[in-house]
């Protein structure tokens, strides 16, 4: 017979529990605990003990359950918005839209499921106790039950207490101590450069599997660096050798053809050609980690030469949205044919730290998740700088925007020596323009001049009152030969049954004749009697904008040695070819240039890139004014240039206050302390067969050997699939610095890192429930057979 409950917990006399819960909730909130883990223990405590019949129902667990099982679905996969449910762009996910903005984990870190968690673990544990009685019979049960409760509470200390982010760490970097001055160092990455003094040091040189080649360690490979030092006197270049300190040595021009570099040690008797220079190679030691899926600036006041007065100093960024654009005003940015709706955001940006630059409050008030900045010329300012938006079409259907400056050619976007745009003030000025258009090439002989045509006619054709014929081999305008720019015509002479190649130049000092087995040093000539010059001309398709009549004419040279004209009209499209038409679009002669942001249109944009491209635009407001920057997104936020790597951006802003102050800054991510610093040493690779070839496409695995500097000689082997514990951290390999065309890589490792607190609660849990299970499906049914078995045989039970 059921016992009955305790009149406190029966119904209406339940409610008086009513009083404590509202006494634990003043509580809370008036010591700001709500959302602690001790809330969520407490208050469904309490609610179950004032609600107890409800919470002795089984039909409210399952309801619970399948409240769950939807939360958990919905948060993993979204929901379908097509019946197509197979397909991926069938689901939307809810999480991700305005108003949540949660990563997966943020979700399961909601206040919704820890409620459903709370209150499901407390069903359970009062059906439990109310009615299924503990013996051997029900031992599974009670075993299945609390190995679940066991389970959720260490997933509650796992993921309360969980931190996930990675640490980039340097393989080695570069010390320098010139006599007199402070040390200095950079890390060890392809063409990484630092000044010290009137002296530039940089990395020319790195290979990863430098074999030794003399010494008791003959055949030992190791990691060498090689540094130019120049002085601007003298330059030489010193090679380091991670571990063999004692192999360091200079290599120096040596004044030999054959060989221009030398050892210093053959030059000059000696390894080192600047003994008082001091250079070594150190470990790239880190102490911090930066967290995943955070968000903060960095600031910090410079010189005001431009240098750091101090390190970066970090404001941490709350509630920062991550999936969505927000953004105070379309016209701050670039779109390309889609719509952005203004969503404004407003997030306060408080100092976190005493030696904080700036008392006052950062603002966020803008967030884009793909986007890049882009400079783009707009109208309006007081500078004349004609710019020219321009369509060209073909059948109506193909269609290519362009634009065209009338003084800087090199910025525009067509090819300047097929389309072009010219500005001048007057009329008059058209006639001489027209002239200079046509493409001109005058022969000289005998002290006349001769105009040849230039038409790809295969023949040769005479150059009348000369013994000369000719052909146009090649035409090339604006050729950039050792940095200058030239335009040339191939010619191919005859005069009887002698034929030769001239180049023409529309230098004429250029000009030269292609004899065989001569070089290009100096100028030759087959026949001298006979020179040529060449102008190459303008475009074939010439714009052309008349100042004083604010009229746009159309120059066009398709035809040989036909030139024609045709006014324009705004937006209305004229003729080219049979097929291809020219529209003017817009012409603006006063133009400035604008950088925006460039918002990436939704069907570009890839989600496995994460935040990579996001940036935030921050104001700050002083009582003397206002200043305001896009900050683009850093992955890591280094101290300088000195400490950027391979593949990873380092482009902070800068900001020039109301006030005089210079103040740079940085949107990244928010950092956490190492419980031991640590230093990468080395890398083992695992090739396939043939051994490693520098690709990356030979490497079966990789390993990087990482050194925590606590006093010991330990060490750890971490690779991707094996993650190496030390302290309450794991680390785990990331990302690494695999080879390329540009580097034979090997220079620094990303590590991932982790705790695991909780782990063991949940195996404990999980395994407590595996055996409940066992017991109710196994030994139970086994219990009660031989328990029937021993009625049948009129024994007892």
């Amino acid at each position: 017979m059921k016992k009955p409950a305790h009149p406190m917990f029966r119904w209406p006399r339940s409610l008086l529990w009513l009083l404590p819960l509202l006494a634990s909730i003043l509580l809370f909130i008036r010591f700001d605990g709500v959302g602690s883990l001790w809330w969520y223990v407490t208050i469904p405590t309490l609610i179950a003990i004032a609600l107890l019949d409800l919470f002795t129902t089984v039909w409210f667990g399952i309801t619970i359950l399948v409240t769950l099982f939807l939360y958990c679905s919905i948060g993993s996969s979204g929901v379908p918005v097509s019946v197509l449910i197979w397909e991926p762009q069938a689901w939307v996910n809810l999480r991700e839209m305005r108003g949540l903005e949660m990563t997966e984990f943020e979700w399961f870190h909601w206040w919704p499921f820890k409620w459903l968690v709370a209150l499901l673990c407390l069903n359970m544990s009062i059906v439990t106790i109310r009615k299924i009685p503990f013996n051997i019979l029900t031992f599974g049960v009670w075993s299945i039950h609390a190995g679940v409760i066991i389970l959720v509470l260490g997933c509650v200390v796992y993921f309360s207490l969980k931190v996930e982010g990675d640490v980039l760490i340097s393989r080695r970097r570069v010390v320098i101590q010139q006599q007199g001055n402070e040390p200095v160092s950079m890390v060890v990455t392809p063409g990484n450069i630092i000044q010290d003094g009137d002296t530039t040091f940089k990395i020319t040189g790195i290979n990863p599997n430098w074999e030794l080649m003399s010494g008791i360690d003959k055949g030992k490979q190791a990691y060498t660096v090689t540094v130019l030092v120049d002085d601007g006197e003298e330059s030489f270049m010193r090679q380091l050798i991670a571990g063999y300190p004692e192999y360091t040595e200079d290599i120096v021009i040596s004044g030999d053809q054959a060989q221009s570099m030398s050892r210093a040690k053959n030059v000059v008797g000696r390894a080192l050609l600047d003994e008082d220079l001091d250079m070594r190679l150190s470990f790239d030691s880190k102490d911090e980690f930066l967290l995943t899926q955070s968000s903060a600036l960095y600031l910090r006041e410079l010189s005001a030469s431009g240098l750091p007065k101090t390190n970066w100093i970090e404001r941490p960024i709350e509630h920062l949205p991550r999936f969505n654009d927000y953004i105070n005003n379309p016209e701050d940015v670039w779109l390309s044919g889609e719509k952005l709706e203004p969503h404004p955001i407003s997030i306060s940006v408080s100092p976190a730290q005493t030696d904080d630059p700036l008392e006052e409050d950062l603002l966020v008030n803008s967030y884009l998740r793909f986007a890049y900045m882009q400079p783009r010329t707009v109208g309006g300012g007081d500078t004349l700088f004609p710019c020219a938006w321009i369509t060209l079409s073909k059948d109506d259907s193909v269609e290519q925007n362009v634009q065209l400056y009338a003084f800087e050619p090199s910025l525009s976007t067509a090819d300047t020596s097929l389309l072009s745009f010219r500005w001048i003030q007057t009329a008059e000025e058209m006639q001489t323009l027209q002239e200079s258009l046509l493409p001109e090439l005058i022969a000289t002989f005998q002290e006349t001049n001769y105009q040849l045509v230039l038409s790809n006619n295969p023949e040769f054709q005479p150059i009348e009152g000369t013994e000369y014929e000719y052909k146009i081999v090649a035409i090339q305008n604006d050729l950039t030969i050792n940095d200058i720019v030239v335009s040339l015509t191939q010619i191919e002479l005859k005069r009887g049954d002698e034929t030769w190649v001239r180049w023409v130049f529309d230098d004429q000092s250029l000009n030269r004749d292609v004899i065989e087995g001569e070089t290009h040093e100096g100028t030759k000539f087959v026949d001298e009697n006979i020179t040529f010059s060449y102008s190459p001309g303008a475009s074939p398709i010439t714009l052309v904008g008349v100042a004083e009549e604010g009229k746009y004419v159309l120059l066009t040279a398709l035809q040989e040695n036909e030139l024609s004209a045709q006014q324009l009209e705004l937006g209305i499209p004229a003729p080219l070819t049979e097929d291809v038409t020219f529209t003017l679009d817009r012409v603006e002669p006063y133009s400035t240039a604008a950088t925006k942001p460039m918002v990436v249109p939704i069907y570009q944009r890839d989600p496995s890139i994460l935040n990579s491209l996001s940036m935030v635009h921050v104001t700050i407001d002083l009582d003397v004014g206002t200043v305001s920057a896009w900050l683009p997104y850093h992955h890591y936020p280094f101290e300088s240039n000195q400490e950027a790597v391979y593949r990873f951006e380092y482009r902070p802003t800068i900001l020039q206050l109301p006030d005089g102050r210079l103040l740079e800054l940085m949107y990244s991510r928010r950092k956490a302390k190492l419980s031991t610093p640590l230093a990468l040493d080395t890398f083992e690779v695992d090739s396939h067969l043939g051994g490693f070839t520098g690709r990356t496409s030979s490497i079966l695995n990789w390993r990087s050997i990482v050194k925590p500097l606590d006093g010991t000689n330990d060490s750890m082997a971490v690779s991707v699939n094996d993650p190496q514990q030390h302290g309450d951290l794991w680390f785990f390999q990331s990302q690494w610095d695999p080879p390329d065309p540009a580097s034979q890589g090997l220079n620094y490792t990303v590590l991932g890192v982790g705790n695991r607190r909780g782990v063991f609660t949940m195996l404990f849990g999980s395994c407590l429930a595996v055996f409940g299970m066992i017991w109710a499906f196994y030994v139970k049914p086994m219990i009660k057979r031989k328990r029937q078995l021993n009625v049948y045989s009129g024994g007892t039970t």
